[in-house]
């Protein structure tokens, strides 16, 4: 049962990068997370600063085992029962490459959990 728990899990959040999966130096890149908010709430977004990118293995990680710096500037929004927050890197470049956690609390048990992405850029 596990790994379908695992699988209705990932349906109710996911992290979209745009405009591509591989974005571009100079690029918009906008991170957006996206969570149903019946089960989700507190969503934020950090940097991630105590894993390296080779330690990816897992896309989710409980957000205590991560070093977290907070990324004020992300835009909330809630639509059609998700709500989702954007994060905007405009004109990306090598500095904002790296790990990116969209944490979300979820409602039944309070406990919060890290969605992990990587940004690295097409030079």
């Amino acid at each position: 049962s596990s790994m379908l728990s695992t699988l209705l899990f990932l349906c109710d959040l996911e992290v979209i990068m745009s405009p591509s999966d591989k974005p571009m130096e100079q690029d918009d890149v906008v991170l957006r997370c996206k969570a149903d908010n019946l089960l989700y709430n507190q969503l934020a977004w950090f940097r991630v600063t105590n894993l390296s990118p080779s330690e990816l293995a897992e896309s989710t990680r409980p957000c205590r085992s991560l070093t977290l710096q907070p990324l004020p500037q992300a835009v909330l929004s809630n639509l059609q029962g998700n709500i989702t927050l954007d994060l905007m890197l405009p004109n990306a470049s090598r500095q904002d490459e790296g790990l990116y956690a969209c944490q979300v609390k979820n409602i039944k048990s309070a406990k919060s959990t890290c969605i992990l992405r990587q940004l690295f850029l097409k030079g």
